[in-house]
C-alpha cells in the first residue's frame, strides 16, 4: 500500500489517547487518528477512503456511542467490515469478550504503565498488517 496508513483510535480519555499517540509516533508508516467517541469515528470514516484505514482501535466504555455499538455498525457495513478492529479496555467483562468475538474482534486490556502500552501498540501493528 502505497502513502501514509491510518489507525483511528476511539476513547473519551484524553490522557489514554495521548499516551496512544505517543506510542505510535515512532511508526512512521502509520498516522494514529483519535476520536472522544464512536460517533466521531464513524462520521470519519464515512467521509474518509477507508482503503488508507489499517486499523481501527475501539474504547468500550464512551459517551455518545459506545466501543460496542460502534463495532456492530462496522461490522454491518459491507465497506467497513473489511477494517481490522481490536478492542482497547480497561474492561475484562466476560460478556464483553464473548459479544466481541461473536463480531470478530479481539480485546486487548489496557495496560497501566506507558512501557506495556508500547508493547501493546506493536500487537495492534500485527492486527493492522493482516489487512496490508
Amino acid at each position: 500500500m502505497a502513502g501514509r496508513k491510518y489507525i483511528l483510535y476511539a476513547d473519551d480519555d484524553m490522557d489514554d489517547r495521548e499516551m496512544m499517540e505517543h506510542a505510535f509516533l515512532a511508526e512512521t508508516e502509520y498516522t494514529l487518528l483519535s476520536f472522544a467517541n464512536g460517533e466521531e469515528l464513524l462520521s470519519h470514516l464515512q467521509n474518509q477512503p477507508t482503503g488508507e484505514v489499517s486499523l481501527i482501535v475501539l474504547d468500550i466504555n464512551m459517551p455518545i456511542l459506545n466501543g460496542m455499538e460502534t463495532l456492530r455498525r462496522i461490522k454491518s457495513d459491507e465497506v467497513f467490515r473489511r477494517i481490522p478492529v481490536v478492542m482497547f479496555s480497561t474492561s475484562g467483562s466476560p460478556a464483553d469478550r464473548a459479544e466481541a468475538a461473536a463480531l470478530q474482534t479481539d480485546v486487548l486490556l489496557k495496560p497501566s504503565s506507558f512501557s506495556d502500552v508500547l508493547t501493546i501498540s506493536k500487537t495492534m501493528l500485527e492486527y493492522s498488517q493482516a489487512k496490508d
